[in-house]
């Protein structure tokens, strides 16, 4: 099995791929410390980042930091001093919906169906102030909200959690459809819808009077392929 450090590594890399940024200009973007991403990606690296730097780099790069058994392998064996193995933690699900927001130009909604569904742990649900009932998780297209949303990730979405805060990630409903953007508000008192993408091509535009604010984004995940 290889070891963590190199999944690590190849993880970052497919990241900052699909950012199309490098590591330097990545870590100045996202307001990392000098060598965050620079070290893990040094081949001579061997020790995989402690659990709160990973964190840290996960959430930049919008990855999902697990630590669970793996697949096809059964859960430890029961532990002779602690009385054995915790009870599974209780779960909700919460809707699938096959609608995309565009991190763009917005995504054409009409019919927010919902498909599947997804199990959340009942506690993290809970500690964030969610209701699963007022929850639902939808894909991302596009790249102006990326590296933090990439293309083809899923958002959790707080519909219940609508009033406008600067800085927080918002799903609206605008006349050209579904877009996912960073509440921003400037010097000036006005607000604006904010791609994260530095990139020229995606400037801040004014929020849309008519704008129906959807929901909260609270969660993200990615799937490699």
């Amino acid at each position: 099995m290889r070891p963590p450090s190199e999944r690590i590594r190849d993880a970052v890399r497919e990241a900052l791929d699909g950012a199309a940024m490098g590591a330097r200009r990545f870590e100045r973007a996202r307001g990392l410390r000098p060598w965050t991403l620079r070290g893990l990606l040094d081949p001579k690296r061997k020790q995989a980042p402690s659990v709160d730097r990973a964190a840290e780099i996960c959430g930049a790069l919008g990855l999902e930091l697990r630590i669970a058994p793996r697949a096809g392998e059964p859960a430890p064996a029961p532990n002779s001093r602690g009385g054995g193995n915790a009870a599974p933690a209780a779960t909700r699900q919460v809707e699938v919906v096959e609608v995309a927001a565009a991190a763009g130009g917005g995504a054409e909604a009409d019919d927010e169906r919902a498909v599947s569904a997804l199990s959340f742990r009942r506690d993290w649900l809970d500690a964030n102030g969610l209701d699963p009932t007022q929850c639902m998780v939808m894909r991302v297209r596009g790249a102006s909200m990326e590296p933090t949303l990439p293309d083809g990730s899923r958002v959790l979405v707080n519909r219940a959690a609508r009033r406008r805060r600067a800085g927080k990630l918002y799903v609206l409903r605008t006349g050209d459809g579904l877009v996912i953007k960073r509440a921003g508000q400037g010097a000036d008192g006005l607000w604006r819808l904010v791609s994260d993408n530095p990139a020229p091509e995606y400037p801040a535009v004014p929020w849309p009077d008519d704008a129906e604010t959807v929901g909260e984004v609270r969660w993200m995940a990615l799937t490699f392929s």
